[in-house]
């Protein structure tokens, strides 16, 4: 039988291929298998006790269905990365639930702990040599056929493709498939910049030197970076996520990966979070390659880049360091993702160097104006990049060097680039407890 006798006998409805999903099974999904998604639903009331999980939590008509109350029973979901969205306050939901890890765990976390029975994902269509990719977004899927999962899989003729040696499957290990074209991709929405996001990216700007190598996580920050890079040069990419920012840096030449020992000419990612433009330069690019997350994201890999440059989002820190990215008290905004993967990396690269950004404050939807520096992080919070880990902070009063510093230091440090109507408030205690 020849790949396309394969891929015909295989040929199935969404709503046949997802009924070969079991009550009890394990699901893992990622990419954007709408079509799949939308039969389990349709289909809901014929599982028992199904769990399905994912890299990140759901968004849109998927999304809005899986959160409901009437899904428990049915279908729980389980995610690492909860989507910044109306779901947030859904949070506690009995039927959603999250697991905290970084991204440089996943792979290890689906292998290891998960072992799905099912993993559900979209591809490309099938090459001469029978082999599917999984394109440039797709959710850590691969993991979860290397230990023999059943492998359902949407079919997407709008998918862009990628350059990878991981992330495809060959039609053989194929279970099931349906033919179904999500519209094309639009990548995360470019939060709006404003005054104070433009003045962390040039104080950020400053400190990057020509020939470094840098990653963007999410946040208005870098979405700013690419305007403030363009007069550098010879700049590399490796990083969990490819970033709109990026797009221009890499169209332009400013990035071309000359400098970078490690796969040096190649930009390096995880997986595409851009927008149409970025993925569509990513298609069949053989210098943006596409690498296995727990490869990419690793500290040792990252600590082999010398000038690296991390540069993250962050919600709030404390005087001696502590920076919170994922939760404020106990509710839940987003998770870990990888920034600490690339904070411990970048620390240990020859002249490496982490950045983690916020806003000095915050106006609440009653109008007050709350300091995102604070004496310890609000109660409940998450610490997500320890205190010895982080190198360096950044609002748009400027940048506070905190690594190696003694704890009078980085006192200092935070209270100099807090908002100037909580720094008195700030050294008064910092006297009281110590740290003055």
């Amino acid at each position: 039988m020849n790949f396309q006798d394969m891929y015909n006998a295989k040929k199935r409805s969404p709503e046949e291929a997802v009924s070969l999903i079991k009550n009890g099974d394990k699901v893992f999904t990622g990419g954007s298998p709408n079509a799949l998604l939308k039969a389990m639903f349709d289909l809901k009331d014929t599982y028992q006790n199904v769990r399905l999980y994912s890299q990140f939590g759901m968004l849109g008509a998927s999304g809005d269905a899986m959160y409901q109350p009437e899904m428990t029973g049915h279908m729980s979901f389980t995610c690492t990365t909860l989507p910044l969205s109306s779901v947030m306050n859904s949070w506690p939901n009995a039927n959603l639930d999250q697991i905290s890890l970084s991204f440089s765990d996943l792979e290890r976390l689906i292998e290891v702990v998960l072992k799905p029975d099912v993993v559900l994902m979209s591809g490309c269509p099938m090459d001469d040599e029978g082999f599917i990719s999984l394109g440039s977004n797709h959710g850590c899927n691969r993991a979860a056929v290397d230990v023999g999962a059943k492998v359902l899989i949407q079919i997407d003729s709008n998918m862009y493709n990628a350059t990878t040696d991981y992330y495809r499957v060959h039609i053989s290990e194929v279970e099931a498939l349906c033919e179904f074209d999500n519209p094309i991709p639009a990548g995360m929405p470019a939060r709006p910049l404003d005054e104070r996001d433009k003045l962390i990216a040039t104080f950020i700007a400053e400190r990057v030197a020509n020939g470094s190598t840098i990653q963007l996580g999410a946040g208005g920050v870098s979405n700013a970076m690419g305007n403030y890079l363009t007069e550098h040069k010879d700049l590399g990419i490796h990083a969990e996520t490819l970033m709109s920012s990026l797009y221009q840096l890499i169209e332009s030449g400013v990035v071309n990966n000359s400098k970078k020992p490690l796969m040096r000419g190649i930009s390096v990612a995880g997986f595409n979070a851009g927008g149409t433009e970025l993925m569509k330069l990513s298609h069949n690019n053989p210098k943006i390659m596409f690498k296995k997350l727990a490869w990419v994201n690793h500290p040792d890999v990252v600590s082999q880049i010398p000038n690296m440059v991390s540069i993250n989002a962050c919600l709030a820190a404390d005087l001696r360091g502590q920076v919170c990215s994922e939760s404020l008290g106990m509710g839940n905004t987003g998770g870990i993702g990888g920034q600490l993967d690339f904070v411990e990396g970048a620390r240990r690269a020859p002249s490496g160097q982490s950045f983690l950004a916020m806003h000095s404050s915050v106006v609440t939807r009653k109008g007050d104006n709350l300091s995102k520096i604070t004496m310890g992080l609000p109660s409940g919070s998450v610490a997500t990049s320890p205190a010895n880990d982080v190198m360096n902070i950044v609002t748009e009063y400027g940048v506070a060097e905190i690594w190696c510093k003694s704890a009078k230091e980085r006192a200092k440090s935070m209270i100099r680039i807090a908002h100037p109507d909580f720094r008195d408030e700030l050294t008064f205690n910092a006297k009281k407890h110590g740290l003055l």
